[in-house]
């Protein structure tokens, strides 16, 4: 199934165009909001402990299934708040865009050439929330990217990349939106790139 790309690209010579305020010459070191990431643990520790309270409340703390439930939860939140705060504190994910083009640490083990980019966009979920940024990559370049091994199984689809926005990016020192930074790559692709869509 192919993920439908819309040209998102402006004419970079277009006096009002929005890349012309994007100096595209410098090597831009991005990474996740932490503060973003510090409420997301803290939201699954205070569900964690309202599923316990809610339990030990619960007249079914002495029905055996209702363990067995209650541990299965507890046991699946602890997990995911445990690789979160390891994402958090010990392996911070990092995003670097460069005229040699774009390399994210949880996904690829060297820079993406901006020459094997087709076209870039801004993949939104449910309620418009935005999930990832999207290379669309020419014709068989997926093949000769080296990947990580969760990302050529989890970011890889259909010869496009997904650079996931997270709970925010930090672009060099500056909070942005998933918008701008979107823009920004797409700024990077147009002038680096050859034959972008």
């Amino acid at each position: 199934m192919d993920i439908p790309l819309k040209d998102v690209f402006m004419d970079k010579n277009e006096p009002y165009s929005i890349y012309n305020s994007i100096d595209t010459r410098e090597i831009l070191v991005c990474s996740d909001d932490l503060d973003k990431m510090k409420i997301s643990v803290m939201r699954i520790f205070a569900i964690a402990i309202f599923l316990t309270f809610l339990f030990l409340l619960s007249p079914q703390k002495s029905n055996l299934f209702g363990q067995g439930l209650f541990i299965f939860v507890i046991t699946i939140l602890l997990f995911v708040m445990g690789l979160a705060i390891y994402r958090t504190y010990f392996k911070r994910r990092s995003v670097v865009i460069s005229p040699d083009g774009i390399e994210d640490s949880g996904i690829t083990t060297e820079t993406v050439p901006w020459s094997a980019v087709n076209a870039v966009a801004l993949r939104t979920g449910t309620g418009q929330r935005p999930l990832a940024v999207l290379l669309q990559l020419k014709p068989r370049a997926g093949d000769m990217l080296k990947l990580t091994r969760r990302g050529r199984t989890l970011f890889l689809y259909n010869n496009t990349l997904w650079i996931p926005v997270g709970r925010g990016m930090i672009v060099a020192g500056n909070p942005a939106s998933p918008e701008s930074f979107c823009r920004t790559i797409e700024a990077y692709a147009q002038t680096y790139g050859k034959e972008v869509n």
